[in-house]
Formats: structure tokens, sequence, C-alpha cells
């Protein structure tokens, strides 16, 4: 992403996009409809003779899953072991055993998460789009 490998940018790296009904931002049940990020990585920052890439999923989780499935597919092994560190307040970010990671301890019910496409791992998506934003600048500062 723009700006990584420990140095700063004041180009937005992410930005969360309004829910599609801006009109309504709430569903029946009263929840928050879900909000998506709009991520761009800025390849050539990290040494790739890439163009800047932009992924934008329907939904923030799945952005998320893109964004670290497309990290790990370029940096390979040296992208898991800097995201395997990064937490968010329920747990590890990315782990290979969401069974025993993702629990909530209280409910005994798994959180959100999804695979992260081409891998073993998954990642932990049961948190706000503005955590997911958080996580997205933390893989970017490793």
């Amino acid at each position: 992403m723009a700006g990584t490998n420990g140095s700063q940018s004041t180009e937005r790296l992410a930005e969360i996009l309004p829910p599609a009904a801006a009109d309504d931002e709430h569903d029946e049940a009263g929840r928050a409809r879900p909000q998506t990020l709009r991520i761009k990585i800025d390849w050539q920052a990290n040494h790739r003779q890439h163009a800047q890439e932009e992924i934008c999923e329907q939904t923030a989780a799945a952005t998320m899953a893109a964004l670290v499935s497309r990290l790990i597919q370029e940096l390979g092994p040296e992208a898991v072991r800097k995201l395997e560190p990064i937490r968010i307040n329920r747990g590890p970010l990315i782990s290979k055993t969401p069974a025993k990671d993702f629990v909530n301890q209280v409910q005994g019910r798994l959180y959100g998460n999804k695979k992260i496409r081409g891998t073993d791992f998954y990642l932990l998506t049961h948190s706000s789009t503005a955590q997911k934003l958080d996580s997205a600048a933390a893989a970017s500062r490793r």
C-alpha cells in the first residue's frame, strides 16, 4: 500500500465508502447497512514493478480478504510473517485455526471470518469497517 516499509504518505490509502442506499442507512432490524472499503496499493512504493492497484469489493470484509490474499500472493511468506502478529480486539487478524482463534469465549460462537483465497489462512472480519480500515493501515506499515 502507499507509504509502506515504514515511510509515511499523505496519499489516502483506504477510504470507507457510504452504504449503497444513502437515504436509509439502517436495515429492517435497525442495524447499520454494510459499508465497504476502497483500498489502493502502491506497488512501486514496495519495490514491485506493478501499477497502482485498487481493491473495492461489495463489503468491507470481502475487500479486506481480497487485500490480504493479494499481499500474500505478491509478497509470499514475508507477508504472512508480518500479518500474523497483527491483533484486533477479538484475536489475531489471520489464522489457520479459526475454530480455535476466532471463537467468542462467552457465547461459544465463531466470530465472522473469511477464507483467504489461495492460502490455508482465514481472516477475522468481525469488526467495524473503521477497525478494518485500521487493520489495513497496520498491514501497510509492516
